[in-house]
């Protein structure tokens, strides 16, 4: 929702629906908006810190 709409035009009710799940499951995970954005964000960097991990080994043995 928010790559497809922008922060400030994500609704909540169009990312739980999104999500299939529910605004009070929402607010019971997170604080709002805010703290679902950056709790993608995190996971966001984290997958691209592990690909990263991954190709690291490759790329020391082509030098070797």
């Amino acid at each position: 929702m928010f790559t497809e709409q922008g922060f400030t035009n994500a609704s909540i009710a169009a990312i739980v629906e999104r999500a299939g799940s529910s605004v009070g499951s929402l607010y019971h995970h997170f604080g709002g908006k805010s703290e679902v954005f950056i709790a993608l964000f995190q996971e966001h960097q984290a997958a691209h810190e592990e690909a990263k991990a991954a190709r690291r080994p490759r790329a020391v043995t082509r030098l070797a």
